[in-house]
């Protein structure tokens, strides 16, 4: 995943500047790590802050992940989840999340996954 973020063949090559640009992406990355899931979404400073306070490793935060988690845990199938982020969830969140799905994270998890699915091959 990395690879696809950092080289030619990534998320710089397949959207433009422009696209870029209206998302505030100035240094993709891959990150791996703990991932809070719930069925809150997090739009204000104090509730990232707090939840920083309560979970420090934590990475990111999203809403169906656990759910898929726990199925696949009660019928142990193996599982990852692959996230693109489209806010800092916190007072900032302003993105217009349709636009950032059709624009950016279709094309971005596409990559991950084919160099995941290529690689295991």
């Amino acid at each position: 995943a990395n690879k696809f973020v950092t080289d030619g063949a990534g998320l710089s090559i397949m959207t433009t500047y422009e696209q870029r640009q209206n998302f505030h992406i100035a240094n993709p990355k891959v990150v791996v790590g703990l991932a809070a899931s719930g069925d809150k979404f997090f739009a204000s400073k104090e509730d990232l802050d707090q939840l920083r306070n309560d979970l420090p490793e934590c990475c990111c935060v999203e809403m169906e992940g656990a759910a898929v988690a726990q199925v696949c845990h009660e019928h142990d199938i193996p599982f990852s989840i692959v996230r693109v982020i489209s806010d800092s969830a916190d007072d900032s969140a302003h993105v217009d999340f349709q636009e950032f799905v059709k624009e950016i994270a279709t094309v971005y998890s596409h990559g991950i996954l084919e160099l995941a699915l290529t690689a295991s091959a």
